[in-house]
């Protein structure tokens, strides 16, 4: 008699792409995570790492945002992806005619938000690849033990 595999734990969904996992966590910070199953890493990192880089862009008077005018800023701050996106368009044709105060504290947090969110994006396509094996690990141990070719019966049972 066989039994039932056990069933899927709410835990471990099934298989995630990392690829996909990447693109959500570029898109939004944490979205990654949710994708793979882990809703509040996903809130927590959102909460973390959207702050720093807004509190940093408002500390540069909404500037910093600017490929041509802080190109390696800029870069530290591409894996920000749909956020950065944002903060460009919005922040196009805005020029300073003097530095704020803490412009350079600014520029550090964009940046440090910018590199977290590429650990963030990192956490998710882990996460992504070890739910996906698992998923096949769990998959193989449901296949059915191959039948014994000129097997002895088993022993009976004495009376």
């Amino acid at each position: 008699m066989e039994s039932a595999p056990p069933p899927p734990s709410a835990e471990t969904p099934g298989p995630r792409s990392p690829l996909l996992a990447a693109l959500l966590g570029l898109l939004v910070p944490g979205l990654g995570q949710v994708y793979v199953g882990r809703p509040a890493k996903g809130a927590l990192f959102l909460l973390a790492v959207l702050p720093t880089f807004l509190l940093g862009w408002a500390l540069t008077d909404f500037t910093i945002v600017s490929p041509s005018r802080y190109a390696l800023d800029f870069a530290a701050q591409a894996p920000l992806g749909g956020t950065i996106a944002l903060a460009w368009s919005l922040a196009e044709g805005h020029v300073l005619e003097r530095l704020p105060p803490f412009f350079e504290v600014g520029r550090l947090y964009t940046q440090v938000a910018g590199l977290l969110n590429l650990v963030v994006i990192a956490d998710a396509v882990g996460e992504a690849i070890r739910r996906t094996r698992v998923h096949a690990a769990r998959a193989a141990l449901r296949v059915p033990a191959p039948a014994l070719v000129d097997a002895p019966p088993p022993p009976e049972a004495p009376a």
